[in-house]
């Protein structure tokens, strides 16, 4: 783009400051109460009226462009909650984008505004994964509950897969602390009730929660387990007391500048010869 353009067609230059206003508010925050919204059509007419219409509805405008290609790269560096996309665009075609979009999770959602209302483009549309579908010309009436419908159902599936993986979590972790309280009841010879204890109490000392004290106690135990097998391995060959198999790994870490775990793998791997 020349200044010559800006001069010849004054309204691309109007244009073009609007872009870099919206898009400075997003960098300021001045628009962190508005949604963002991409626009992606082949014809300059439709893409005005549905700008105005947007701009009107309080949303930010913080990108319009005419194809499919140019859609993907502004979604990579916007991430818009919304985009409106035409299908039948030169370079890389509406269901092209909304593919790359909605599987890159490039933007919240998608809807097509299109001028097809066929049954295998509205099933392929489907198939795409996306938000919402709708066939020209058309206006704000038609326009908003639109958007509403698919942002509050984006929404809904957000909530839903935060509290699944909230409860996933929850999961992992009742195992962590199940493991961990059999693992130091056996080795001290104590209940599971009283290890769990123990271990609720070290977590309030430790300031920390019960399931990421019962993750370094595990770890602890396997990097214990793995130094008993080195001595072990070293006794076996060597024939020396688990005393000095225990300070020949010491010798080995100090002398290779590495921790007594790979100081022990390094033994392990090397059948007890060091």
């Amino acid at each position: 783009m020349t200044a010559g353009n800006f001069v010849k067609y004054p309204f691309i230059l109007s244009k073009y400051i609007k872009i870099c206003y919206s898009y400075n508010r997003l960098l300021t925050g001045d628009a962190d109460l508005m949604r963002k919204v991409i626009v992606v059509d082949d014809d300059p007419i439709i893409r005005l009226d549905l700008e105005q219409m947007l701009e009107e509805m309080r949303f930010t405008v913080c990108g319009s462009v005419s194809d499919g290609f140019d859609a993907v790269e502004l979604c990579e560096h916007i991430h818009p909650d919304l985009v409106l996309l035409d299908l039948n665009m030169p370079v890389f075609d509406g269901f092209s984008a909304a593919e790359r979009i909605v599987q890159k999770q490039l933007a919240c959602c998608v809807i097509i505004i299109t001028g097809y209302s066929d049954e295998p483009t509205v099933r392929r549309a489907v198939q795409a994964g996306i938000s919402g579908y709708l066939v020209k010309p058309v206006d704000k009436r038609r326009l908003l509950p639109a958007i509403d419908v698919a942002l509050a159902a984006y929404e809904r599936e957000q909530a839903l897969k935060q509290r699944a993986e909230k409860a996933e979590k929850r999961i992992e972790e009742m195992k962590l602390i199940e493991r961990a309280k059999a693992q130091l009841a056996a080795d001290q010879g104590i209940t599971e009730s009283e290890a769990y204890r123990q271990l609720q109490k070290l977590a309030m000392d430790k300031r920390c929660s019960i399931a990421s004290l019962a993750g370094l106690s595990l770890k602890s135990t396997c990097e214990r387990e793995i130094v008993n097998q080195a001595k072990r391995s070293i006794i076996n060959v060597t024939g020396v007391s688990e005393k000095e198999a225990y300070k020949k790994i010491c010798a080995y870490a100090k002398a290779n500048n590495t921790t007594m775990l790979n100081a022990a793998r390094e033994v392990l791997a090397k059948e007890g010869v060091i």
